[in-house]
């Protein structure tokens, strides 16, 4: 896998990762909190892609319960969006997932994430419900924007 010709890389973070997923978050203006990120880190898994040592490109956190699976966070850096990357990302925790004998992928996606939302349809995801209101937006009259429930099964 590449991203622009250059090889990229998959590595499972730690605790000792913090810094650097909290850089790597830091353009996102939904990021998770340093203690949100810490809990992750003891308690699920999480992926992250990687350009060099160095480079954080994209993660993803996969939590896991009984014969599911959830992508809990999926990020990938400005400068490297729209270059296939998430979806790399959603492989690979589509196999994690598969390997570990869960049945189904779960997800949720603000409804105004119209670029998430075309990815997890190209996925094979489908929308089972929605969460009204669930989150906070600047952008809706309400100050609130529904959170749309997807899942993907695994199983054949």
């Amino acid at each position: 896998m590449s991203s622009a010709g250059q090889p990229l890389f998959f590595q499972t973070l730690n605790t000792t990762h913090l810094p650097q997923l909290l850089e790597l978050s830091a353009s996102d203006p939904h990021a998770w909190s340093e203690g949100n990120w810490l809990s992750s880190l003891e308690q699920d898994q999480v992926l992250g892609l990687l350009k060099d040592e160095k480079t954080w490109v994209a993660c993803l956190v996969l939590g896991w319960g009984y014969r599911e699976a959830e992508v809990l966070y999926l990020l990938v850096r400005e400068g490297y969006r729209r270059q296939g990357l998430a979806s790399l990302l959603l492989q690979k925790a589509l196999q994690e997932a598969k390997d570990k004998q869960a049945e189904r992928l779960l997800l949720e996606v603000r409804a105004s994430n119209q670029a998430a939302l075309a990815l997890y349809a190209a996925e094979g995801f489908k929308e089972d419900g929605r969460r009204k209101n669930y989150y906070a937006s600047q952008t809706s009259l309400t100050g609130k924007e529904d959170a749309i429930l997807m899942s993907r099964s695994l199983v054949s």
